[in-house]
């Protein structure tokens, strides 16, 4: 499935785990929108956002799909392993944009 992820939007909320952990407190309304504000003015596009492929192998397929399709940095891939499915594949870019939210998120102890 051609997919839309909201890049963008999903940095903004990176650079808002962090900013709130070295405050040591949640932004307010008003404060958030001053800090989302600043983010745009320094260059940060809240708007962006990349078109990726998301594949979900049909686990009963005669015929599966190739693996070697729909590798781009920000695609995904779920099929199929062991008895259950899970993710097969996830982009370098993907890979790198979940680590930094990860990261975020690890870090925010509020």
């Amino acid at each position: 499935m051609l997919d839309k992820l909201p890049l963008g939007q999903r940095r903004l909320e990176r650079e808002r785990s962090v900013k709130e952990n070295e405050l040591g407190r949640k932004f307010d309304w008003h404060e958030f929108s001053g800090f989302a504000e600043s983010l745009r003015d320094g260059g940060l596009d809240t708007g962006e956002s990349v078109l990726r492929m998301v594949v979900y192998d049909n686990p009963y397929a005669r015929i599966a799909l190739r693996r070697d399709v729909f590798t781009g940095p920000f695609d995904e891939r779920f099929g199929p392993e062991g008895d259950h499915m899970a993710r097969l594949f996830a982009g370098s870019q993907l890979q790198k944009l979940e680590a930094e939210e990860r990261s975020a998120e690890s870090a925010e102890e509020i």
